[in-house]
């Protein structure tokens, strides 16, 4: 993402996407959503728990106002990822999907808080890298993260109807 836009956009967008991605899923069986490799490795409760683990971070960052997190960062995208599926295989998809709600919900009131000035400025995130735009990462961990995979789910689904 390289615009600028504001605080009230970015919520907007944010609640925009996420109604978007809620509907997705009410519109698919719970059966649907454990089929395993349903995208690529990953059954749909798998794409949930990923989302939801980087929102998770994302409110972190808001809350604390610091640029911190899970150690697993430190770790190759492809191998955190598939530790963070890993981590909740076991899981039911109604505490996967309730874990999603409460997450967004408090990622929601940490955005609403959030100084407008500081969505353009690292030096409000300690820890942030000088070059790096907190609105950026916010965006790629929230609105953009739904968005890009509802695009995924959307092609499995339609390629399923064949």
């Amino acid at each position: 993402m390289s615009e600028s836009i504001s605080k009230s956009e970015l919520i907007e967008r944010c609640r925009r996407s996420r109604a978007a991605w809620d509907s997705l899923l009410a519109g698919m069986t719970p059966e649907m959503m454990r089929l395993p490799k349903a995208v690529g490795d990953w059954s749909v409760k798998d794409i949930v728990v990923h989302i939801t683990w980087y929102e998770r971070e994302m409110v972190g960052i808001l809350t604390s106002h610091v640029f911190a997190g899970s150690k697993w960062w430190d770790i190759p995208l492809d191998e955190r990822n598939q530790m963070i599926c890993e981590e909740s295989k076991d899981r039911s998809l109604e505490d996967v999907l309730a874990e999603s709600r409460r997450v967004y919900e408090a990622f929601m009131q940490g955005l609403e808080k959030l100084p407008e000035a500081d969505l353009n400025n690292p030096a409000g995130f300690p820890g942030m890298p000088a070059d790096w735009q907190p609105l950026e990462i916010i965006s790629n961990n929230s609105y953009e993260h739904y968005d890009e995979h509802a695009v995924a789910i959307k092609a499995w689904l339609e390629k399923s109807k064949r």
